[in-house]
């Protein structure tokens, strides 16, 4: 999986990305309940986190954990594994991914 290291700005005094999630999303029109759909590109990162995020495919968090790690330890001198599970509709992926990550050390 390719990453690019990317900062954030928030609510924390210093955060960072493994990469955009969406390179371009196109309106095709509206399914048959009324709904917008789009033809989204996503980064490879952004592929992962959206299987895993909204199909459930709970086989991404070892991949996205893995490459997490990986990359943070390249890029940073200091790197704590231990943050805050992202603010998901239910948690159960921030906590999954946060449990991955503390395996890896």
């Amino acid at each position: 999986m390719k990453v690019n290291i990317r900062n954030t700005v928030g609510p924390w005094d210093n955060g960072f990305s493994l990469d955009k999630h969406t390179l371009s999303s196109v309106y095709t029109g509206d399914n048959q309940y009324g709904h917008p759909t789009f033809d989204t590109t996503r980064t490879e990162v952004g592929e992962s986190l959206y299987r895993l995020k909204y199909r459930h495919d709970y086989s991404q968090v070892k991949v996205i954990a893995n490459k997490l790690s990986l990359a943070a330890t390249a890029e940073f001198t200091f790197v704590s594994h231990s943050f805050s599970p992202c603010r998901l509709h239910n948690n159960v992926q921030g906590s999954q991914l946060s449990k991955s990550l503390d395996e890896l050390r």
